[in-house]
Parts: structure tokens; C-alpha cells; sequence
């Protein structure tokens, strides 16, 4: 059985051979419709022919592991790279998908770690409460009187 791996979600599906992405995609809660798609596509009530695009995802795998691209697709995202119609695509062996594209994978466990790059503004707060510390300060504090 075909496994499908949504990178972006973390959620791996197995596949029956022949199903397309969106099936797989719709069986496991990742939603591929953002923005105005969100509701549009039900509302127009899409009917998966991939003359929309609006279900483009990036998939890739072994020679084989998708069904060649339809005309409909090749019209949609063109013949070559990894962009596919979900609703056009059927799966036929192992596939990573990605939704977004350029989007940083997830930690494994959900948790994402502090930025370590400077921050300027941070620099900026820090150096304002320090002059807010010393002008409150009493002036003979310093001296140790």
C-alpha cells in the first residue's frame, strides 16, 4: 500500500493505488484550499476537473509513484517540476507532498526554538530601560551615601 507523506502537516497517509492527492488529503484533515479557495471551492462546488487550480501542490517521489500528467494538468502547472493538481494526480507509490511552498519543515515535535538572530528592537527596549533605571535612580545612590 502507498504511503503519502504531507511534509508541511507531519501527517503520513497510506493510499489506495489509484486515489488521487486530494482524496488522500481530504481522508486526513490537511486542508490544500487557502485563502479564497478556502470556501470558494465549495461554494462554486468544485468539481475536481483541474480546471481551477486552486489544489496545486508540490509532490514528489520515485519514477512511477504518480500517474503521468493529464492535459488538463500540463495545462494548469505546466510538464516539468514537482507541481501537481491534487485532484488530477493519483497516487501510485510513495509521494511526499509539500503544500506550501518555501515553507520551513516543522520541528518533530511541534516545539519551535527562539530566533537567534539580533534583534534590533530588543538592543533598543534594553538600552531605554537602562536610562530609565539610572534616571530614577536617587542621585546620591552612587556614592554610596
Amino acid at each position: 500500500m502507498p504511503k503519502v507523506r504531507f511534509l508541511d502537516e507531519v501527517v503520513e497517509v497510506d493510499a489506495e493505488a489509484g486515489e488521487t492527492l486530494l482524496a488522500c488529503a481530504e481522508r486526513a484533515g490537511v486542508p490544500l484550499f487557502r485563502g479564497f479557495w478556502t470556501w470558494g471551492h465549495r461554494a462554486v462546488g468544485c468539481p475536481r476537473s483541474g480546471l481551477c487550480g486552486a489544489c496545486r501542490v508540490w509532490a514528489s517521489g520515485a519514477d512511477g509513484a504518480l500517474s503521468p500528467r493529464d492535459w488538463k494538468e500540463r495545462r494548469a502547472v505546466g510538464t516539468t517540476g514537482t507541481a501537481r493538481l491534487s485532484c488530477r494526480a493519483r497516487v501510485l507509490g510513495d509521494v511526499e507532498v509539500r503544500t506550501l511552498p518555501n515553507r520551513p519543515a516543522p520541528a518533530p515535535d511541534g516545539r519551535w526554538d527562539a530566533d537567534p538572530r539580533p534583534s534590533k528592537w530588543q538592543d533598543r527596549l534594553r538600552q531605554k530601560e537602562a536610562e530609565i533605571a539610572t534616571a530614577a535612580a536617587p542621585a546620591g545612590a552612587d556614592k554610596g551615601e
